[in-house]
């Protein structure tokens, strides 16, 4: 038996030795003949096993020049092959086993049949593969007919535990590989006259990248460890002809399969390399041979900022690395970009708007309140409508990750002005562009998406305009060139700032640029009449909160249109008062909605992704031309004296009395229009009085009640609540939602916008909340990273 070696600059041979005493038996007469060949193994092994078949422990974790590699017995499986064997046998799948008491290995046959001797006065050859599987994976398919099979790398390649081990004087951080996609090919000959026991010998066939990230001087947060080719794949579905080493590339051109991931969080927390400590995580990447200088590897860390760096610096000497080998890579200190630039990461083909994960504050102006609600005194959470949604800057959301912006406009005093908390701000419209463009110019391979929302006052044609005459007027005088920003031509054909959001827009294009998308309400009807090329319209876009349902939506700009699908329930119940807001009772408790609004909201934020996963793996124009929003903000309704929290509306209460004269009949309870906070103490409510349909009064209505609204557009606001509240609920469920799709299948996220960005908690009227404000946008951004996303060759093909 020889020791089984992964070697640098060499390859790895795992050797199955004969068993003569192993003995299959059986009291089933089965649909064939001839005996079964039994296979053998021995190797030696590991005191701490990993995930299915694991490495060996090195001596020294930063030199070493070979990593023995173990099977775990009862879950490592391969199958098996052989030409010459029976015809009706010539494949069958097996569990590697360890013989009790002893070193030695054997193959247990998955089902009731194992492959069986053909002719054995001729040689028999034998051909393998690990594995049958990778984890949250496809089985593979083939050899079973002859010596192909076909397989797939996934590009995030999910790990074991991550350990910390001290080696040599250093703290290591050990991110144990899944050895699921170490993937290597068996053979073995058996010759006539010689023991029936068959010896096979397994080659890694595919590229390993052990790459060694050193800490910086200070503590970071790393969300994962990427390599990335130029422009070959180096994961996706292949075929591997065992018997001629042949490799062919398999998976779709429109899949952007030139980038693996190893993720480094942990139950979906960031993982913290302190100074002195080292990170070790390993690749497996596609069985061909690939040149370094094709290769850059980069670190995300939880803010967005990236270390990368290039395997061979520029004007080295390049290298070509064979498939089958282990190659070590070595990073200098992290030294993190100084913005956060993680969309460098993302290769300029992928289709932005279908395929992405943005990031996104709501109402990302309400900041201006929040140092006042965090005043002693500032909110009452009882009594008081919380006006803050974000508790960071614009600038300081940027830095943090978020790509994409939520916020309302209003055309006040001749200019377009943000609008906060019910009244106009003296923000312009335009200081909102400057502070981005600034933002941008410092880190040209990001982009930015604006959603504007219309201010319920006015002539919304009017308000359209003025934006749009606003954004034509900042355009004219910010004209500049790409290639001279971001060092690519691939924004020439725009000199400005601004970017169409259809099907065929690619990251490459977006880059340096900002997506207006102009939420048109219903009144400007489903084709509104604007005048710009720089804007996006999302025609007859609902302004109520109470959305129960996804609403699907188009986009449109000058150069091109797109599908929307939206998620916007804002308003909800207090889970802690069991409130529940007026209009949403008026419009649906009496069809029988469930008025549990946090979990309708889970619900529609479930669904949505679910929509997105179904569209994304359906393919052609379901996968490329839709765009989802996922708007996790709003409010949680709570007790309000003032009648504005929980939704309210004007009008009469109407109860069924005894008549002084005999009968009965409907009387009004007050004699002029009130506010009414709350209708669940009615039985019915209407929104009109053309709308009241009651039963006839009679003895048996006595006592009830019911509540003609007198102003219905007044009804449906409810402007109010307690928004970290809502955070606290909505942000970490939608957190472990994103964080667990690996057991759902990954899928584009869309735009996400949520409360308190930046923040994993915030302190308000003297109550803290945990509002997940980083972890939230570390998923999002990473979940970029984890699937093979549709490029501008998928568009071009349907």
């Amino acid at each position: 038996m020889k020791q089984n070696k992964f070697i640098l600059g060499a390859f790895l041979a795992m050797s199955f030795a004969g068993c003569s005493d192993e003995v299959v038996n059986t009291e089933i007469t089965l649909p064939v003949s001839g005996d079964e060949i039994v296979f053998g193994a021995k190797a030696a092994q590991l005191s701490e096993p990993a995930s299915r078949t694991v490495y060996g422990e090195p001596g020294d974790y930063d030199n070493y020049a070979e990593l023995a590699i173990n099977w775990k017995p009862g879950e490592d499986q391969v199958r098996v092959y052989s030409p010459q064997a029976s015809s009706e046998c010539q494949s069958a799948d097996y569990t590697v086993q360890q013989q009790q008491g002893t070193d030695s290995y054997f193959l247990q046959k998955n089902g009731d049949i194992g492959v069986r001797w053909g002719n054995v006065d001729e040689t028999h050859e034998f051909y393998s593969f690990y594995p049958l599987s990778v984890d949250g994976g496809a089985q593979i398919s083939g050899l079973t007919t002859d010596t192909k099979v076909s397989a797939t790398i996934p590009v995030a390649q999910e790990k074991g535990s991550i350990q910390t081990k001290e080696n040599n004087g250093t703290t290591w951080k050990i991110v144990a590989p899944n050895m699921s996609y170490c993937m290597m090919a068996g053979q073995g000959t058996w010759t006539p006259g010689t023991d029936k026991g068959v010896s096979l010998t397994f080659t890694p066939i595919v590229l390993v990248l052990d790459v060694v990230v050193n800490a910086g001087d200070t503590n970071y947060d790393i969300l994962g460890v990427s390599v990335q080719s130029k422009d070959q794949p180096i994961v996706g579905s292949f075929t591997y002809d065992v018997e001629t080493k042949e490799f062919s590339y398999t998976s779709p051109s429109g899949d952007d399969n030139t980038q693996a991931w190893v993720d480094c969080q942990q139950d979906g927390q960031p993982l913290t390399l302190e100074p002195g400590q080292k990170l070790n995580v390993k690749f497996f990447l596609l069985p061909r041979n690939i040149q370094a200088s094709e290769l850059t590897v980069s670190v995300l860390l939880k803010n967005g900022q990236t270390l990368r760096q290039a395997l061979v610096p520029t004007g080295n000497s390049d290298v070509e690395l064979i498939s089958g080998n282990i190659v070590k890579v070595r990073t200098p200190k992290i030294k993190p970009a100084e913005t956060s630039n993680w969309m460098s990461m993302i290769d300029d083909d992928v289709l932005f708007a279908s395929q992405l994960s943005l990031p996104g504050s709501k109402n990302s102006y309400t900041y201006r309140f929040y140092s006042q609600e965090t005043s002693p005194g500032g909110y009452n959470r009882q009594t008081d409508r919380m006006q803050s949604y974000q508790s960071l800057d614009i600038d300081g959301q940027f830095d943090a990750g978020i790509r994409a912006f939520d916020i309302k406009l209003d055309y006040y005093n001749g200019d377009v002005v943000v609008y906060v908390a019910g009244a106009p701000t003296e923000v312009e419209f335009t200081s909102m562009l400057d502070a981005i463009k600034a933002k941008l110019n410092a880190a040209p391979t990001e982009f930015v998406v604006i959603g504007i929302n219309y201010v319920e006052r006015g002539d919304p044609q009017g308000w359209l305009d003025a934006i749009c005459n606003t954004v034509n007027t900042w355009s004219d005088r910010n004209l500049r060139s790409d290639t001279e920003a971001d060092g690519t031509t691939l924004n020439d054909g725009d000199s400005d700032y601004f970017r169409e959001i259809i099907s065929t827009t690619t990251v490459g294009v977006m880059r340096h640029g900002i997506g207006l998308m102009i939420h048109c309400p219903s009144d400007l009807g489903g084709n509104p009449s604007f005048r710009s090329n720089h804007v996006n319209i999302i025609p007859n876009y609902g302004t109520s909160v109470q959305n129960v349902t996804l609403h699907e939506l188009d986009i449109q700009s000058e150069r091109g249109s797109g599908h929307v699908t939206l998620q916007d329930l804002q308003q909800m119940n207090n889970p802690e008062l069991d409130l529940y807001p007026y209009f949403i009772t008026e419009d649906h408790a009496l069809e029988g909605a469930d008025l549990n609004l946090i979990q309708t909201k889970k619900n529609l934020i479930e669904q949505l992704f679910t929509l997105s996963r179904t569209n994304n793996a359906t393919g052609g124009s379901q996968r490329v031309n839709n765009l989802y929003i996922n708007d996790l903000g709003g409010f949680c309704v709570v007790n309000s004296s003032d009648g504005l929290s929980t939704g309210y509306a004007s009008g009469r209460i109407y109860e069924c009395e005894r008549k002084i004269f005999g009968g009965y009949s409907w009387e009004s309870q007050n004699r002029r229009d009130q506010t009414i906070t709350s209708c669940l103490d009615y039985d019915y409510v209407f929104g009109s009085s053309e709308d009241v349909n009651v039963p006839e009064a009679s003895q048996g209505n006595v006592g009830q009640r019911y509540l003609v609204i007198t102003d219905r557009e007044g009804s449906s606001r409810g402007e109010g609540g307690n928004n970290a509240l809502l955070a606290e609920q909505i942000n970490p469920f939608a957190a472990d939602l994103i964080y667990n799709l690996v057991n759902e299948g990954r899928t584009p996220l869309g735009v996400v916008y949520m409360n308190f960005a930046g923040e994993d908690q915030v302190t308000i009227g003297g109550e803290t909340y945990n509002v997940s404000g980083v972890q939230l946008p570390s998923l999002i951004m990473s979940n970029n990273f984890k699937f093979a996303l549709a490029t501008s060759a998928e568009t071009t093909s349907n």
